[in-house]
């Protein structure tokens, strides 16, 4: 696609002065798309399951998007602020966009999902989370590379593809794991989404509300984001350029502001999700919660400042993608934790959905229960008190850990294992004791899925799955 050439926005200087706050830049001018051809022996890298995309009638594109970026450094004035440099950079980023092929089906919303390299590649795991629950509402969902680890290994898998990507040598200090430039870039993205320039992937798509998301070093990214580009890059009208963020396991630093920048302290207030113009919701994992410090987030409903932290109990870290079963084939001591952490999810995009287009308050859940000495506290069959309660934990056959051990108590084996996390199945006599039959129990599931249907934690299609689930549960 050749570059547009026009604005999409007009361009405004940004005046810094030590006496005076920071003023927002317009977005000046649309990035540029080229769309990567697919062939069979070039595909991208990340690509969905086709089959999975067909049963919903669902296509993906990939692009390389480039633009230039300001780089940014910390506000002597403002000090939770970051500013505007004089310095420019280019950059040139991997978009990857699944969308439903006629456009007239779309809902409108578009999720980006900033990837992330934290493994050494690029992974999506919102999409593994929620890739279900978007499709079946129409949303778009758009990936972006913006780690350097994740445009490393673009260009490592193949070279020819992704030699478009911008070259991003080490800098000569310890340089951080994203580039400096992905803090506008990120903006400039979101902005090209939204426009009807000609070089968008969605120009044939209304887009109304537009969500950045990430998860692990990716919601870290967020963080930095908005304490830099939210606050400054905006729209003609001086509206955030995207709607709301979601911020899933938030367990680490924010990301370094630019190359080289001083290391922060941990108790320094820039690591913590900063107020801003848009609701901002944080969810973590029981196994998040109970790994260390996480960003603190207060819950609010004050105009122009939503907020909620969700803290889902009986998720493991990584019980979406793990599939270990502890039996002899495994490397786990115990059963992997199979609890429906996507479907909470599922339902907290659903409210952010209608917070967005109905005004409808967040939900808001009692925080993990810990107990004097500070760890988590479970009941007496070992599941954690307190968070976000789907029924599989309010009415339980399982208990549900969040922390797996290796066999042989390799480390390889033991990260795999800590990540699948574990659980156990109560025996005859702990379900007679909880329950006196299945009937009984069978009666009051069904009741809490119902129930947390209408509490807005479930969503129907979620909870007729864990109904048909329950129909085949073993017997007492």
């Amino acid at each position: 696609m050749k570059s547009s050439i026009m604005p999409l926005l007009t361009l405004t200087l940004a005046l810094l002065l030590p006496t005076t706050p920071l003023i927002a830049v317009e977005i000046a001018a649309t990035p540029r798309a080229d769309k990567l051809p697919v062939t069979a022996a070039s595909r991208p890298q990340l690509a969905a399951a086709p089959a999975e995309l067909l049963t919903h009638s669902y296509t993906e594109e990939e692009f390389v998007v480039s633009g230039t970026a300001s780089l940014y450094q910390w506000s002597e004035a403002a000090p939770q602020s970051a500013v505007a440099t004089g310095q420019r950079q280019r950059w040139s980023l991997r978009l990857l966009v699944r969308r439903p092929q006629r456009a007239a089906l779309g809902s409108g919303r578009v999720i980006v999902e900033l990837l992330d390299a934290s493994g050494g590649s690029d992974s999506a795991p919102l999409w593994a989370w929620s890739a279900a629950h978007f499709m079946r509402q129409g949303d778009v969902w758009v990936g972006l590379t913006v780690q350097r680890a994740g445009l490393d290994a673009l260009r490592r898998a193949n070279a020819k593809r992704y030699a478009g990507l911008s070259a991003l040598p080490a800098a000569a200090c310890a340089a951080p794991g994203t580039p400096s430039a992905s803090w506008d870039a990120i903006a400039q993205v979101g902005a090209l989404l939204r426009s009807s320039s000609r070089e968008n992937p969605l120009a044939a798509y209304k887009v109304r509300q537009l969500l950045a998301a990430g998860r692990g070093a990716a919601a870290a990214d967020l963080v930095t984001y908005l304490h830099s580009a939210h606050v400054q890059q905006r729209l003609g009208n001086d509206a955030p350029v995207y709607d709301a963020y979601l911020l899933a396991s938030l367990t680490q630093a924010a990301a370094p502001v630019s190359d080289c920048a001083p290391v922060l302290a941990l108790n320094d207030a820039r690591h913590q999700v900063p107020a801003a113009d848009a609701p901002v919701v944080l969810v973590l994992t029981q196994a998040d919660v109970a790994s260390g410090p996480a960003a603190r987030l207060a819950d609010s409903d004050a105009a122009g400042a939503v907020r909620r932290r969700y803290e889902i109990a009986g998720a493991a870290t990584g019980a979406a993608a793990a599939a270990l079963a502890g039996d002899s084939g495994s490397p786990c001591a115990e059963a992997a934790n199979t609890f429906p952490t996507a479907m909470a999810v599922n339902a907290i995009w659903q409210q952010l959905q209608q917070l967005l287009d109905q005004g409808q308050a967040l939900a808001q859940a009692a925080p993990l229960q810990r107990d004097a000495a500070g760890p988590l506290q479970p009941d007496p069959r070992g599941n954690a008190l307190g968070g976000v309660r789907l029924p599989p934990l309010s009415v339980p056959l399982l208990a549900y850990g969040t922390g797996g051990q290796a066999r042989d108590g390799s480390a390889v084996a033991g990260r795999r294992c800590a990540l699948a996390g574990s659980q156990r199945r109560f025996d005859s006599t702990e379900l007679k004791t909880l329950y006196g039959n299945r009937a009984a129990w069978l009666k009051t599931y069904q009741a809490a899925l119902a129930q947390a249907v209408t509490e807005r934690w479930l969503l129907e299609p979620d909870a007729a799955v864990l109904k048909a689930q329950a129909a085949t549960a073993p017997v007492f």
